[in-house]
């Protein structure tokens, strides 16, 4: 299993996260939908530590809420990965 932590791109500004869903994904298990709440995501990027972890850009957002796809490979290390958000420029 491949778990997700959380994790923003500043604490005193930016996005915020206070969730992650789902919080752990099996190699190999095909696309899933990677779900983000917190504040700040409007427009915001995402990506995933660690090889073998693909997200695409995110298909919705809104100033509480990202929805992206997201696949593991087949071959990706178990272990925990970070979430990192990133604002628009």
């Amino acid at each position: 299993m491949v778990a997700v932590r959380r994790r923003a791109s500043s604490p005193d500004r930016g996005p915020s996260i206070t969730a992650v869903t789902p919080v752990a994904v099996a190699p190999g298990s095909g696309s899933q939908t990677l779900t983000i709440i917190g504040q700040g995501l409007k427009g915001a990027t995402v990506s995933v530590s660690g090889d073998g972890v693909d997200v695409a850009a995110p298909s919705a957002t809104t100033e509480q809420r990202l929805d992206a796809t997201m696949k593991v490979a087949a071959d990706a290390a178990p272990g925990a990965r970070d979430v990192l958000v990133t604002a628009p420029d």
